[in-house]
């Protein structure tokens, strides 16, 4: 495993206040992660199958806000992500392209410090490329331009641009262990806990 295996526990803030907790369990093969949001109570829960590089190969999603809930599922065939998401009594076929190294981002922390790993292996200081982006309460996929740029010498900084003009300031201890990511909105996560 590029992060090493264990349980990762983020907090998201902005202006000290806790906005949503997230707990990931990381095991050789799979992926857990839930996160509830501390004012709204909405509860984002995905699984994932990994395969060894740490690509993600399955995905079920849920998300669940009082009575509102929706599921989704996605499988990786060849250069595809096919799925479809369940609303209500509706369900709707999703397909998206993959990019050249398959990127796939559930809108988690650990997704980016996946993504980073996956460019440290490759030698790689500097990369824009396609991610399959999977949003966090619509479930829906589709397929952006993502940029990471290494920031220093230690490869400890990366700067993540999520989007033209948007850049998140991405900070790994030397295991590889994603610690903070801080954006110039003031939103910060931070690693609180790894066990």
């Amino acid at each position: 495993m590029l992060i090493p295996s264990g349980r990762y526990r983020y907090e998201f803030r902005t202006q000290g206040e806790v906005l949503a907790i997230e707990e990931t369990r990381l095991e050789v093969g799979r992926l857990t992660t839930r996160r509830e949001s501390a004012l709204s109570k909405a509860v984002y829960e995905v699984d994932a199958a990994l395969d060894e590089a740490g690509f993600m190969l399955e995905v079920r999603l849920r998300y669940r806000r009082g009575p509102f809930a929706r599921s989704a599922e996605y499988r990786v065939i060849d250069n595809l992500m096919q799925g479809s998401v369940r609303a209500l009594s509706a369900i709707s076929p999703v397909e998206v392209q993959l990019g050249r190294f398959r990127e796939i981002d559930a809108d988690l922390a650990i997704c980016k410090a996946l993504i980073v790993a996956h460019l440290r292996r490759r030698e790689q200081h500097r990369w824009t490329g396609r991610v399959a982006l999977i949003d966090s309460t619509t479930l829906l996929a589709r397929s952006v331009k993502h940029s990471y740029v290494q920031a220093d010498d230690q490869r400890a900084i990366w700067l993540f641009e999520p989007a033209m003009g948007e850049q998140e300031r991405l900070e790994f201890d030397v295991q590889g262990c994603l610690q903070r990511i801080q954006d110039r909105r003031g939103f910060e996560t931070t690693l609180t806990a790894n066990i």
